[in-house]
C-alpha cells in the first residue's frame, strides 16, 4: 500500500515537471515569436524609410545643381559652366571663389549669360564672412581679368539679365563665380552660363576630362576625410 502511494506521488511529480517544461518551452517560443515580429516590423519600417529617402533625395550632383548626365550633355553642347536654378525660402545659397577652368585651343568667343531675379539681401546683418554678393569674372591665361561683373549688398535685389561675348585666345582660362543671397517667399531664379561660340572637339574633350577629374578628386578627398574621422573616433 505504501509502495503504491509512493508510485502515485512519483507519477504526479513527473507529470508536474513535464507540465512545467512544456509551459517554459511555450513561453520561450512566444517570446521568440514576439521578437521576430518586432524585428520584422522594424525591417519594414527601415525599408519604407529607405524607399521614401530614395524617392525624395535628389541624384548626386556633379556641379552645384547638375547631375553627371546633365553635366556631360552640357559639355557636348560646348557649355563650359552652367548653374540655372530656382530656389525658395528658407534657402541661402553661398558659393565663394568657385573656379572653373576651360581650355581654348584656337581663337574663339565665349558667350556669357548672367540672369537672376527675386534675390534678397539679408536684413539686419550681412552674411559672414562674405556679405550679399554676385560676382562673375573671366580670367585670361595670364591672370588678367577679361570680364568682371559685381553686385554687392542691396544691389543684388535689382533683377539682372545680361549677355556678353568675350573674345578668347589659346590657353587655359578661368571662370570665377561667387554668390551669397537669401531666398524669399517668391521663387528666386539664378543663372550663370558660359559657352564656347564654336567649340572644337579638343575643347570638348579637355573639358569633359577636366570636369570628371575634378569631381573624382573631390570624392576621394571626402572619403579620405571620412575615413580619418572614423579612425579618430575609434581611438
Amino acid at each position: 500500500m505504501k509502495r503504491q502511494y509512493l508510485l502515485a506521488v512519483l507519477c504526479a511529480c513527473i507529470v508536474s515537471l513535464s507540465g512545467c517544461g512544456s509551459f517554459v518551452k511555450l513561453d520561450s517560443v512566444a517570446k521568440e515569436i514576439e521578437v521576430q515580429e518586432l524585428e520584422t516590423q522594424e525591417t519594414q519600417r527601415e525599408k519604407s524609410a529607405g524607399q521614401e529617402r530614395s524617392e525624395t533625395e535628389p541624384e548626386e550632383k556633379y556641379e552645384y545643381y547638375l547631375t553627371k548626365e546633365e553635366l556631360l550633355a552640357d559639355i557636348d553642347e560646348g557649355i563650359i559652366f552652367r548653374v540655372d536654378t530656382a530656389l525658395q525660402k528658407p534657402m541661402c545659397p553661398i558659393v565663394r571663389g568657385g573656379n572653373w577652368s576651360f581650355y581654348v585651343h584656337e581663337d574663339n568667343v565665349v558667350n556669357l549669360e548672367i540672369a537672376y531675379s527675386d534675390l534678397i539681401a539679408k536684413s539686419g546683418k550681412a552674411f559672414q564672412p562674405y556679405g550679399e554678393q554676385v560676382v562673375v569674372d573671366v580670367l585670361s591665361p595670364d591672370g588678367d581679368c577679361a570680364y568682371h561683373f559685381e553686385r554687392q549688398g542691396g544691389e543684388i535685389m535689382e533683377n539682372v539679365s545680361i549677355q556678353e561675348q568675350i573674345a578668347v585666345t589659346p590657353g587655359e582660362w578661368t571662370l570665377q563665380i561667387s554668390f551669397a543671397y537669401m531666398c524669399g517667399e517668391a521663387r528666386s531664379h539664378f543663372k550663370v552660363c558660359a559657352a564656347y561660340e564654336s567649340p572644337s572637339g579638343e575643347d570638348i574633350s579637355w573639358l569633359r576630362e577636366e570636369r570628371l577629374k575634378e569631381h573624382d578628386a573631390e570624392i576621394s578627398t571626402e572619403l579620405a576625410n571620412a575615413d580619418a574621422d572614423g579612425n579618430q573616433s575609434g581611438f
